[in-house]
């Protein structure tokens, strides 16, 4: 058994503590997967780059159509350029699933995003669920993942983003990165596109790089451990108490059949404004970071009630800015935007 308290390993895994044991029952790691794993020093996770490009990147997958997208890139990446928008028919919540393809020339890199699907937030908020009702086997990467995401990855990549990826990086920019982001289920979405694209062997696992925001568990933990070991650069962002990321519930199941977060949580628990702290969690979906929070997420009021909750404005508003609303100011201002439940997606 780990013990956070102090960095030691004991003997054991009892629920209890052992008789002169000195760790707390909060304290424990008790499945050997949450055990703390250093982030390679080749693939630090930088502040600076997850707010000034994964940002307007997920703020412009956000945005009605092709042009309100291309001014908010443009002002925060002057050279950004659109390749393609992807826009498709999704069953679930009968709304619709997008995917942004850009390319930055100055830095080299291609980037792929996804953005939140409507409807979804409300529907993982609630405990009882059945969003993650059943689990389909991810190949050939492995692992099972949630069958809607499945679904709802395969009817954009199946829709020419597969095609047009493929020409990009091994055509048009052989020698290129990839960034790929993603914000709520979008990062589901994209965690699943990282995951395939190092897998099929499009370009090197070292470039691509992998953020979300406010991801939502994904897969089980086979599906964990193979992502955890295609790609060094992955870091999922968690906003204070936005409790998606602890949506769908982990229950004590089976590992087949439960769901467990890859590596690495970047938790920052403020409003997330310039130079805010944060913290890297070394465990992949342990009591760490925004695990100390409560493990079924913020107690929610019913959908409707006068005061937005503390949940909802973490999810949709990262580093101080509305993901849902910046691109209307054509993301060139981030003063914080305060969100309304009118505003609340689907």
């Amino acid at each position: 058994m780990w013990c956070v308290l102090g960095r030691v390993c004991e003997s054991g895994w009892s629920l209890t503590p052992a008789a002169g044991s000195k760790c707390p029952h909060n304290e424990r790691i008790r499945h050997p997967y949450n055990c703390p794993i250093s982030p390679p020093t080749k693939f630090p996770f930088l502040d600076e780059f997850a707010r000034s490009r994964a940002l307007p990147f997920i703020a412009a997958a956000n945005a009605d159509n092709m042009q309100q997208a291309q001014i908010c890139l443009e002002n925060n990446a002057a050279d950004a350029r659109i390749i393609r928008r992807y826009e498709v028919q999704c069953e679930l919540f009968n709304t619709k699933c997008v995917a942004l393809l850009a390319f930055l020339p100055m830095e080299n890199a291609v980037v792929l995003t996804f953005r939140a699907i409507n409807g979804v937030v409300q529907a993982m908020l609630n405990p009882l669920n059945m969003i993650a009702n059943s689990l389909k086997d991810f190949e050939p990467v492995g692992g099972k993942v949630i069958s809607s995401f499945y679904d709802m990855f395969f009817a954009l990549w199946k829709d020419g983003l597969d095609a047009d990826l493929r020409r990009e990086l091994c055509e048009e920019h052989p020698n290129a990165e990839i960034w790929i982001f993603g914000h709520s289920v979008g990062g589901s979405l994209a965690a699943l596109a990282a995951a395939w694209v190092a897998k099929s062997g499009m370009t090197s696992s070292e470039q691509i790089r992998f953020i979300s925001f406010g991801q939502p568990r994904t897969g089980n933990l086979e599906f964990a451990r193979h992502f955890d070991a295609l790609l060094p650069y992955k870091y999922r962002v968690v906003h204070s108490e936005d409790t998606i990321p602890r949506r769908p519930l982990k229950l004590l199941l089976t590992d087949e059949h439960s769901l467990f977060h890859h590596r690495y949580e970047v938790w920052y628990n403020n409003d997330m404004s310039t130079g805010a702290a944060y913290e890297l969690c070394e465990s992949a979906d342990g009591i760490q970071c925004s695990g100390t929070l409560e493990p079924s997420g913020v107690k929610a009021l019913p959908l409707g009630t006068a005061d937005p909750l503390p949940s909802y404005i973490a999810h949709l508003s990262y580093y101080n800015v509305s993901l849902i609303a910046w691109f209307r100011s054509g993301c060139a201002s981030k003063g914080h935007l305060k969100i309304k439940p009118k505003n609340l997606p689907g």
